[in-house]
């Protein structure tokens, strides 16, 4: 359990200088967004104020390391490495994610080495603080926050992750609006377990499922079915400043099963890490039956007949909303800064059931009229004419 970055001092406390930490946050920070023809994706650092909401973020402002913080992406071996721009965009096999309800993500992960501290194991007590800062992009950068200095704090009766988040807000009935938020310290995730006598460190999946949310204000409230749950309620109070608190809640959203935190991991030393566990989808809602679709019978609608019952589209939902572009360097089209508006979700056709119609029978064709032979007159005539032929005769 030791090593040059992690060493046991006698009385049983690991002191460590090289921690790492790991975390993809959830799927939903890995998808394609709803946004059409933009992305959810991280970026090291903290990128550049764009000045103004509604904007995506240029290559230029991406960064794949920062300092002790780096964005890796899942390999078609499993295995991670440095991200790349044209990864944002694409499954680890190089396939393109696709629409955002599909399940393909980019499956990328923060990762930040060189945190410091101490672990009692048999206390089960923990605190290791890592120096450095990520950020979080919806909609290509439309919407983002930034998560900087994260603290991993264990004691008997709970274990969390903390870290400071901050962000640019605006106001969605004020375009022109556009101002920094005082960063904050806030729970971002709330661990269950944290197996702190591991030789390498350990695994969790933070807390979600079935953890219920209360929002403020003119927030989506949240829907209670399927894979749902939130974040912790510190987090979720500072992103509803910020717009982004949807993201991080069920909202009965298509998408909301995405929105379930991914294991965070953490490695008592960076050079040795904690292996990675599994990352499995929880089960999906089960889908509600659409009623079957029969075409009326015949070679066409009967106008007197009521219509045939339309597909219904599932339930609209509220996701946050990209900020209006002030400027033309947005690319796209969105409503006003951090605004929500419904999300409507693509309706899925329903069963088709196929009729086989019989072909109409045929009546028979009207008889034709029947006429009078000719041949009577025929003889008629040929009898008159050989009587005018013979020759008259005179009386003797």
């Amino acid at each position: 359990m030791t090593s040059a970055a992690a060493e046991e001092v006698p009385d049983g406390v690991l002191t460590v200088t090289d921690a790492q930490l790991r975390w993809g946050l959830n799927n939903e920070s890995n998808n394609t967004a709803h946004a059409p023809g933009t992305t959810n994706f991280f970026s090291a650092g903290k990128v550049p104020d764009p000045g103004g909401g509604g904007r995506t973020l240029r290559q230029q402002d991406w960064s794949a390391t920062a300092g002790a913080v780096r964005i890796e992406k899942q390999r078609p071996d499993g295995s991670y490495a440095t991200a790349t721009w044209a990864g944002l965009t694409t499954t680890p096999d190089g396939a393109p994610l696709g629409s955002a309800g599909e399940a393909r993500f980019s499956q990328h992960q923060v990762v930040i080495d060189g945190g410091t501290g101490e672990v009692d194991p048999v206390a089960g007590t923990a605190t290791i603080s890592w120096s450095g800062s990520f950020t979080v992009l919806y909609y290509s950068g439309m919407t983002m926050f930034y998560v900087a200095d994260p603290v991993l704090e264990v004691t008997p009766s709970g274990r969390r992750l903390t870290a400071v988040v901050s962000e640019f807000a605006g106001d969605r009935t004020d375009t022109g609006t556009w101002e920094e938020v005082a960063g904050q310290r806030v729970t971002l995730a709330e661990l269950p377990e944290a197996d702190l006598a591991g030789e390498k460190g350990f695994s969790a999946t933070p807390a979600y499922l079935r953890v219920r949310h209360t929002p403020s204000g003119d927030e989506v409230a949240q829907t209670r079915t399927g894979a749902w749950g939130a974040f912790p309620a510190s987090f979720l109070r500072h992103a509803e400043r910020l717009g982004v608190a949807p993201f991080f809640y069920s909202t009965g959203s298509s998408t909301d099963r995405f929105k379930v935190p991914l294991p965070v991991t953490v490695s008592w030393d960076a050079a040795d890490p904690q292996p990675l566990p599994g990352e499995e989808q929880p089960e999906e809602t089960p889908p509600v039956e659409e009623p079957e679709l029969v075409p009326p019978p015949g070679p066409g609608p009967d106008p007197t007949s009521p219509s045939p019952p339309t597909t219904p589209t599932a339930p609209a939902t509220d996701e946050p909303t990209p900020a209006a572009p002030p400027t033309s360097t947005a690319t796209g089209s969105s409503p006003s800064p951090n605004a929500r508006t419904r999300e409507e979700a693509v309706p899925v056709a329903a069963p088709y059931t196929a009729v086989r119609q019989a072909a109409p029978e045929l009546a028979p064709a009207s008889a034709p009229e029947r006429r009078a032979p000719l041949w009577p007159w025929s003889v008629g005539l040929l009898l008159t004419a050989a009587a005018l032929a013979l020759p008259l005769r005179r009386p003797g």
